[in-house]
């Protein structure tokens, strides 16, 4: 047998419908192989066993096209060169060449789905019910917004998905997201990549973020989003290299996650990154501020050049850093972008329509506001005739703004925080403690050469505890010996410790207190201490796995787990612990975000407590500087430092300075920080921009996307619930079991294993590979192996435990499910009884599939066009019932759905035959007659849609020059920025125009006449 190499012509076995098909490419590491086939839409990955997916030859008669579009008929097979099979094909202008298979693809195989019903030869009642419902719920969690949802592990708020919904609705995902720290720009970008994801529009994707948030990166995007990347590190790249110096790894790798600081500091993975043949479909930047210096500026330039869609992530304000803006915008729309003398011009004519907006919000009168906003802007007519407050406010949001890229939620507007509560516990060191303590820092004094990080390691040890302290001594970067230096092993601050343990009552199953320290020997002390003392803790930290990170955190938060987690500062990265609301500082981190990210932990969407936040201080200490520092200059435990970063950048060096010096020069210090903070926390107050605040937190948008899942699903009873996000969570709630029983069934029925109520718990279920299995493989899933995966479907479960599965759109288990149904043989033909009151009633069920056209293009971005079909297509499903009276008349009739719904009994043998007699003449005409309602039915939905996509363009045309105008956007460029917006809109119309019909799947059936 020949072995397999891209450009053979396969089949696959467990799909035979699929036809013969091309092999794109072999990956040879993970024995599997990337091929396409005239019966799918998109490439898909099977695996590359000589049992699943094998070369064929084609025979004397078959069908073929060329690449170039050659419709062609194969005379004779010829001989095998290099594994490739030639062949001598007649084309049809009757010439005859010899061709090799790489050249060739072969036509779709017939349908024969109606000689299947004639012959009575189909599948069952269940099997069709099950596969139109799948195919229903198919189609709709794959719908832009609504779709991202449901393929994340978040519960997500309402403004989460209004972003979501505006940048899947532009002409290209370019923007900043900039809500305000706690708000989940993570989340929004995650659900932007699903949804892109979903719609084959995100194959290759980049990842930029700061060295330390890299591996936060990797396990959100693993966790929540069901995508595993590659983190490309320098020591990756080097082994990548030295294993194959002719290739990127770059490029061979799809999906990466890398550091800004690599990227920015080598020419060489500039050029790699930044090269054309590495095109990228999506790029994510986080904190996007970053990009300062000349030579990360240029490499993130090249790489927005070298991408269709790119997601700039900052918390800071606009006004605080218009220069870092200046740049972001130059990345995001460089034909827009102002220059930065523009910018500000930008900037002080919003700030004027701002001061009239907050004016008007703040009780001002109508009339007034539309006098001072026409004297900015003396030709809106739309000004000028606006009758009410929000029409106003509506028509500003829309029409005026510094960027349409631009998105930015703030904390006030969305809503949903729980409060801070600061706890300063004081601690007072015994005299050996105070001996012990002066004697390092008299040291640190005496050594000239102890300066930079060697010094500020040893003031942080001597901070956080006498092991710490050690630790570093024995490093000798001070000539100390830590014996004779008669600091207590348990000192008072861990004495301290002990009794606030107590006192928040630990014993309680309830209490969940989440411990940081920076040092691993303070945690390993803080461990065996609470041990030693009967108190039941876990430890969390860099050197666990990410397997075992999982089941502590699973630990921790079972109400029968250990009460107390310890973690250093990973822990205040990427990990959510909403379910616990205690936080104790054991020492302080002299970083401000640092701190940050340590409340942000607990202080998240959907802590239902305040937060507690206690502080270990120890008299005369750096630490309890630090922590006066924090609290009266930062003002870090009352709120969010977002939007502080050009001021706050220089405290943790400062510390670091101020460790070894008196009184006068902290306070100094702690005063003039103090006043830095106010003015800028004044500024971020005085400056924000109240229509940003409307644009971004677009809550109508987000209900349109509720109402009309719930008109598809006809779930009206979800919108008795009182909140948006109440209705959403419904909503998901409905989905998530309709998910659950599709897939559990479709497992079934191809042999897998399902559990979900014998050894699992509540809301759980685990699929079990094993030698029952009825397929010898399934679309992208490896089921050679014995083995048991455990997993939920419920959104509230998986998010509470994120240590397990989430069976939702994008797991491998859901995907390769689906694809066996909707590309193979599975329920596509039955015949049905069903109970019913009433002269029996007999016909025929026809279930249509609607089918966008796909250009050849398949460049990043060329599938948008019928991809944003979804946004105004009511379903892409259509199903027709044609009665068949006894005088053999047929006739469409609609109301007989509703009584199709359920499944039924299967019909077969000689009760079919007595029920359809002459079937076999009767079913081609019944086929025409579902066609010609279809068609019908498809031309009205085109026809809506196109109303849709008109009213639309009307408006967004209107939007992008009202605002590309008030930025004072030169007028050829407008015009060329509209003319593409309206392009785009014509694309829409042409795709909406090409949807194809196709049957999927047909049913006869008999109503009542039992």
């Amino acid at each position: 047998m020949r072995q397999l190499r891209p450009g053979q012509l396969i089949r696959y076995l467990p799909q035979p419908s699929w036809g013969v098909g091309d092999l794109v490419e072999v990956l040879e590491a993970d024995r599997q192989a990337w091929a396409s086939f005239p019966g799918r839409d998109e490439p898909v990955l099977l695996p590359s066993r000589a049992d699943v997916l094998r070369p064929v030859v084609l025979e004397k008669g078959d069908k073929v096209v060329d690449d170039e579009g050659r419709q062609a008929e194969v005379v004779a097979a010829l001989e095998v060169r290099d594994d490739l099979q030639y062949y001598r094909v007649l084309f049809a202008d009757g010439s005859k060449e010899e061709v090799r298979e790489d050249r060739l693809h072969a036509a779709l195989p017939p349908s024969d789905m109606l000689s299947h019903l004639v012959a009575g030869t189909g599948g069952s009642a269940k099997a069709f019910a099950l596969r139109r419902d799948g195919l229903k719920l198919d189609a709709e969690r794959r719908t832009s917004a609504l779709g991202a949802l449901f393929a994340s592990r978040v519960m997500p708020l309402p403004h989460q998905i209004a972003v979501v919904d505006r940048v899947l609705g532009a002409r290209s995902p370019r923007f900043i997201l900039a809500d305000e720290v706690g708000l989940g720009k993570t989340i929004e970008a995650g659900m932007i990549y699903s949804a892109l994801k979903l719609s084959g529009l995100a194959h290759r994707v980049l990842i930029v973020a700061p060295s330390h948030l890299t591996v936060q990166w990797l396990v959100e995007f693993a966790g929540k989003f069901n995508s595993l990347f590659t983190l490309m590190d320098g020591d990756r790249f080097k082994r990548a290299k030295a294993a194959d110096p002719k290739k990127s790894p770059w490029r061979e790798n799809p999906k990466i996650v890398t550091s800004l600081e690599l990227l920015a500091r080598t020419p060489k993975h500039i050029e790699e990154v930044t090269h054309r043949r590495a095109r990228w479909d999506l790029v994510i930047i986080d904190e996007a501020h970053h990009l300062k210096g000349k030579q990360a500026f240029e490499m993130a330039r090249k790489l927005a050049r070298n991408t269709w869609g790119l997601l700039l992530l900052t918390a800071t304000p606009m006004h605080l850093d218009p220069e870092a803006y200046h740049r972001m915008l130059e990345l995001i729309e460089p034909d827009v972008a102002p220059s930065p003398s523009a910018l500000a011009t930008r900037l002080s004519r919003q700030q004027q329509v701002s001061q009239v907006v907050r004016s008007l919000e703040g009780g001002g009168k109508l009339a007034e506001a539309r006098e001072a906003l026409l004297e900015l802007f003396p030709d809106d007519a739309h000004i000028a005739g606006a009758k009410k407050k929000e029409q106003l406010l509506e028509h500003l949001a829309r029409h005026y703004s510094v960027s349409a890229s631009l998105i930015r939620n703030r904390r006030a507007v969305v809503g949903g925080f729980t409060e801070r509560r600061l706890h300063r516990h004081p601690v007072k060191p015994s005299a050996a403690e105070k001996k012990g303590r002066q004697a390092v820092i008299d040291a640190i004094l005496g050594d000239g050469s102890l300066k930079g990080a060697p010094r500020a390691r040893v003031l942080r040890s001597l901070e956080s505890s006498t092991a710490a302290l050690a630790e570093a001594l024995t490093k000798r970067e001070l000539d100390l010996d830590p014996v004779q230096l008669g600091l207590p092993e348990v000192d008072a601050k861990a004495e301290r410790f002990l009794s606030l343990l107590e006192e928040l009552d630990v014993g309680d199953r309830r209490t969940k207190v989440l411990t940081f320290t920076e040092s691993r020997a303070t945690q390993d002390f803080l461990e065996k201490l609470l041990t030693d003392r009967g108190m039941r803790c876990l430890t969390y930290h860099g050197d666990l796995g990410m397997v075992e990170r999982d089941r502590r955190v699973a630990r921790f938060r079972d109400e029968d787990g250990p009460p107390v987690l310890i973690s250093t500062e990973v822990g205040g990265e990427g990990r959510n612990f909403q379910f616990a609301h205690h936080l104790i500082c054991y020492d302080l981190p002299w970083s401000p975000g640092a701190m940050e990210q340590r409340i942000g932990r607990l202080d998240r969407v959907g802590q239902r407590e305040p937060v507690e936040i206690h502080v270990l201080e120890p008299e005369g200490t750096l630490t309890a500087f630090v922590a006066e520092l924090f609290d009266r200059a930062v003002g870090v435990f009352a709120e969010p430092v977002g939007g502080l970063d050009s001021v706050l950048e220089k405290v943790e060096q400062k510390i670091g300075e101020l460790g070894v010096k008196g009184e006068k020069a902290r306070a100094k210090f702690l005063e003039e920080l103090a006043a830095e903070v106010s003015d800028a926390r004044a500024s971020l107050r005085e400056a924000w921009d109240p229509l940003l605040d409307h644009r971004s937190c677009d809550l109508a948008r987000v209900q349109a996307i509720a109402d009309r899942a719930v008109e598809r699903f006809e779930l009206t009873e979800i919108l008795e619930e009182e909140t948006l996000p109440d209705r959403f969570w419904g909503l998901a709630r409905d989905l998530d079991e309709r998910l659950e029983d599709t897939v559990t069934l479709l497992a079934r029925q191809v042999g897998l294993g399902v559990d979900l109520d014998e050894n699992v718990d509540a809301f759980e279920c685990a699929f079990n590979f094993g030698n029952r299995l009825k397929v010898d493989s399934l679309p992208g899933l490896s089921i050679a192996q014995e083995r048991r995966e455990l997993g939920t479907f419920w959104r509230e479960t998986a998010v509470e435990r994120d240590e397990i599965s989430y069976f939702a759109t994008g797991h491998p288990i859901v995907e390769a499910l689906f694809a066996y149904l909707h590309d193979g043989e599975y329920g596509r033909v039955a015949w049905r009884r069903l109970k019913g009151r009433g002269k029996p009633q007999r016909g025929f069920h026809f279930v249509f599939e609607l089918l966008p056209p796909e250009p050849e293009d398949t460049a990043p971005g060329a599938l948008v066009a019928s991809r944003h079909l979804a946004r105004f297509m009511k379903t892409w499903m259509l199903e027709v019932a044609v009665s068949w009276g006894t005088d053999g008349k047929l006739k469409v009739d609609a109301d007989l759905l509703s009584k199709l719904e359920r499944a039924g009994d299967n019909l077969r043998g000689a009760q079919l035959d007595a029920i359809a007699p002459g079937r076999e003449k009767i079913i081609p005409k019944a086929a025409q007659v579902a066609v010609k309602e279809a068609m019908k039915q498809l031309a009205a939905l085109q026809d809506e849609a196109e109303q849709r996509i008109g009213a639309e363009a009307e408006e967004r045309i209107e939007q992008l020059g009202h605002a590309l105008s008030f930025q004072g956007v030169p007028a050829e460029t407008i015009e060329r920025q509209l003319g593409a917006l309206a392009e785009h809109y014509r694309d829409l119309g042409d795709v909406l125009e090409q949807i194809d019909l196709d049957l999927d799947s047909v049913s006869g059936f008999v109503i009542g006449g039992d």
